[in-house]
């Protein structure tokens, strides 16, 4: 067997753990509640509503958000959650401390079991009171 083909049978053997990683993540994401016993259906958008409102606001960065996401929501530590989403612990481990550069597309896979991606959010405080209490008032039919 030639280095190429060994090269490429290896690629795409990754690949196709990846999308069985994935795969399992999704079920797993989608059909995991917060993990506190006896918690609702409910509780589990209502808490990444609220982290949302807390990034909005600035009282939480994305990292702590991914982390309190990944901790409370799917009960997983850094090494089971990079291997499903396909990132290393290290780039997990990273976004969660504020460090380095992830790019758009490694934010939105890490944050895709959530439901969730990366995106533009205001930098004024007044702009953001703007946009919760629009999209409050759009919710409530205001």
């Amino acid at each position: 067997m030639n280095t190429k083909m060994t090269s490429n049978a290896r690629d795409r053997l990754a690949r196709l753990r990846a999308q069985k990683s994935q795969q399992q993540l999704q079920k797993t994401a989608g059909n995991t509640s917060v993990s506190k016993p006896g918690s609702a259906p409910g509780s589990r958008e209502a808490m990444i509503l609220e982290l949302m409102v807390q990034v909005l606001k600035g009282d939480i960065t994305d990292g702590q958000l991914l982390q309190q996401l990944r901790k409370q929501l799917l009960g997983l530590n850094q090494d089971r959650f990079a291997e499903l989403v396909g990132v290393s612990r290290k780039t997990v481990s990273d976004i969660e401390r504020g460090k380095g550069s992830p790019s758009q597309q490694v934010l939105n896979d890490v944050f895709k079991p959530f439901g969730l991606r990366a995106g533009i959010i205001p930098v004024s405080q007044s702009q953001t009171e703007k946009l919760i209490n629009k999209a409050h008032d759009e919710l409530l039919g205001g």
